[in-house]
């Protein structure tokens, strides 16, 4: 299968951003590409990928997330439980 190799300004309208934008993500490593001939060449593939892979993690992040929520949600329950029958047990004593 071809693999389209994009200059700068077709990585940036693939991406949707500004060209300067792809320029300095580029230049910190945060998107791949390579300089030839002074300019920078684009992998769309790469690149395709590399959203693919960040959306799995972002997935996986989202789902730890929730995970740790739903723990901490189900410690609060049983501290309420607690403070409730204290709070009706002592109640009961005084009445």
């Amino acid at each position: 299968m071809f693999d389209e190799i994009m200059d700068l300004r077709n990585a940036a309208k693939f991406l949707h951003l500004n060209e300067r934008t792809v320029w300095h993500l580029v230049k910190d490593g945060k998107i791949p590409g390579i300089k030839l001939g002074g300019q920078w060449r684009f992998s769309k593939k790469c690149l395709e990928e590399m959203f693919s892979k960040r959306s799995e993690e972002n997935i996986k992040k989202l789902h730890q997330t929730d995970q740790r929520k739903e723990k901490s949600l189900m410690s609060q329950q049983k501290q309420y439980r607690k403070i409730l029958e204290y709070t009706s047990d002592d109640f009961r004593k005084h009445a």
